[in-house]
């Protein structure tokens, strides 16, 4: 397929239909990839299957959220976030035109969290929402990806009522068709779990019926990490199972983690002491970066 490049992008061109000559087809996203369809469906139903490109995913160099994680109360929370880069986008907002709502709430924003503050406009309508769609239309995304875990990390949480807003936030901004085993392969390439102090040891482990993603160790403990292309509940069960199994084949606790997309309420805000136990990621990838959101540590059952 001939392929032309367009403000330095190399883009597919799409090719002909098969039936009508000199209709070009268009690209579908099907449940089972992405394939080229005549735009005259369903009179013509011609179609022409896309090899996937291969390619690999990095873990990104923004290093803001291990700092956020590491950071041992608010105040040093407040002074890491205050001289980083993402505030400084935020703030520069401040210099472009601006309705009186807007100029209201940045404002408030920006005092807030120099006066050590932020939990107070965290569960306030309006605030926390312009700032994130100010980086959103600055294509900032790990900044913006930032800012949410900061404000996860000062206020001990988000409020449920946006849930949709975070997962929009936080949603990945990518063309590549990656999968779960992409995911996987970046943190084993580049290990970003080192900061939970996780040493990982193998990938793929048959057991009890399925496949776990990755083993690893902390601290004399083993891990065991289920990686989900989509939100973090859908891997709960399997977990569970696993952590169950291998606690029975180690005779000693292991710790569990589950990486997911989107902000993962579901396992943060649940009261079970068994879920609780479960540490919870989130990932973002934007373009062929990707970039790890530590919710919560594992702990031992």
């Amino acid at each position: 397929m001939m392929e032309e490049c367009r403000g330095g992008v190399v883009v597919e061109e799409a090719p002909f239909c098969p039936k009508h000559k000199r209709t070009r087809m268009k690209r579908i996203m099907g449940r089972y990839g992405e394939f080229w369809g005549c735009p005259k469906y369903p009179e013509c139903r011609e179609t022409i299957s896309i090899q996937p490109k291969q390619f690999e995913l990095n873990v990104s160099p923004f290093y803001l959220i291990d700092k956020l994680f590491l950071a041992k109360d608010t105040r040093e929370l407040h002074e890491i976030f205050l001289q980083s880069e993402s505030f400084y986008c935020i703030e520069r907002r401040l210099y472009f035109p601006m309705t009186n709502n807007e100029q209201y709430h940045f404002h408030k924003a920006i005092d807030l969290m120099k006066n050590g503050n932020t939990a107070d406009f965290v569960y306030e309508p309006g605030t926390a929402p312009y700032v994130c769609s100010w980086l959103e239309k600055e294509k900032r995304y790990f900044d913006l990806a930032a800012f949410i875990y900061f404000m996860y990390r000062v206020a001990g949480g988000l409020p449920d009522e946006r849930i949709d807003s975070w997962n929009f936030w936080l949603r990945s901004r990518t063309d590549l068709w990656f999968k779960e085993y992409h995911l996987r392969n970046a943190i084993l390439k580049h290990n970003p779990l080192r900061i939970l102090d996780i040493d990982i040891t193998d990938k793929e482990v048959f057991l009890n019926g399925g496949v776990i993603d990755l083993l690893g160790r902390s601290r004399g403990s083993l891990v065991g990490i289920e990686i989900k292309r989509k939100r973090h509940k859908h891997g709960l069960g399997q977990a569970i199972r696993y952590r169950s199994y291998l606690q029975e084949q180690e005779k000693k606790p292991v710790l569990v983690y589950i990486i997911g997309d989107g902000y993962p309420v579901d396992l943060l805000e649940n009261n079970d002491p068994y879920i609780q136990q479960i540490g919870v990621i989130s990932y973002v990838v934007v373009e062929d970066e990707i970039l790890l959101i530590p919710w919560r540590k594992a702990a031992h059952a």
